[in-house]
């Protein structure tokens, strides 16, 4: 099947280093190095986002990733803010139209916070975080963007929100990466704090701290992890990776980043 996957930063290229969009990349060909991986910026934002109104920063999602839908069998978004912790094989194989991956830990909470769900529309292990999406239909990536011009600025989670909404309505065949009863955690799911902080911004990375490197391989809950997902908390200094890790589990996520050993990896 013929795969590519695509995120976008919005500015120039020097977002991509300061919003740890390096890492992604560098991360992702560590495991995945014959996988096209497109990086789009500021102006193929800026002229696609012209041929959708109403538009806005919140639902760029869809609208970006289906640019290259005509080219490829299996399209993946993956957001920027993501490293890539392991090859990711679910998304690779089996019969789905849409591929994703939970927002909400296994304590039911989004971080430290409450979880999502639509205000109970949906299940709180069924409420997909947009972070990675993948879809083998093309017709997939325009429904949301369609879904998005309907709800616009509707629902408070934006796009994530209208995701969910057509997950739901049963139209595509959907693959959940990481259901709570399997042994992954993919996207934000691992990233989780003690529910008394109450949302907390700098609460929501709690449990990284407790990450064990095993065999090359990251682990929590006895579950293996294939993603580490930044999302949430919009705080300063988010991205060093000496501020959530273990001293071990940082020189692995160096590693798989390119990033030597005497830097922070901000």
């Amino acid at each position: 099947m013929k795969t590519a996957f695509i995120a976008y930063v919005f500015g120039n290229d020097h977002k991509i280093v300061s919003f740890g969009t390096f890492k992604m990349i560098s991360s992702f060909k560590h495991y995945h190095p014959d996988i096209p991986l497109y990086i789009l910026t500021e102006n193929e934002i800026n002229k696609e986002a012209q041929t959708v109104v109403p538009m806005s920063m919140a639902y760029l999602n869809p609208l970006m990733t289906r640019t290259i839908a005509d080219d490829y069998d299996l399209v993946v978004h993956i957001d920027s803010d993501v490293i890539v912790t392991d090859r990711l094989d679910e998304i690779l194989e089996g019969d789905y139209d849409v591929a994703v991956a939970r927002n909400n830990a296994d304590q039911k909470t989004a971080g430290c916070g409450p979880a999502y769900h639509l205000d109970g529309k949906v299940d709180v292990f069924q409420y997909a975080n947009a972070g990675i999406v993948a879809s083998t239909k093309k017709e997939f990536w325009d429904d949301w963007v369609a879904l998005n011009q309907k709800n616009f600025n509707k629902y408070g989670m934006h796009e994530q929100d209208n995701l969910n909404i057509l997950l739901a309505s049963g139209k595509y065949k959907v693959k959940w990466l990481d259901p709570p009863e399997k042994p992954l955690y993919y996207n934000i799911a691992s990233a989780y704090g003690d529910p008394k902080w109450g949302g907390h911004p700098e609460k929501h990375w709690e449990s990284w701290e407790r990450i064990e490197l095993k065999d090359e391989k990251l682990w929590l809950d006895g579950k293996l992890i294939k993603l580490l997902h930044y999302a949430g908390g919009n705080t300063p200094d988010k991205f060093n990776f000496t501020k959530h890790f273990s001293d071990e589990v940082t020189d692995h996520l160096k590693a798989i980043c390119n990033i030597p050993k005497r830097f922070a990896g901000e």
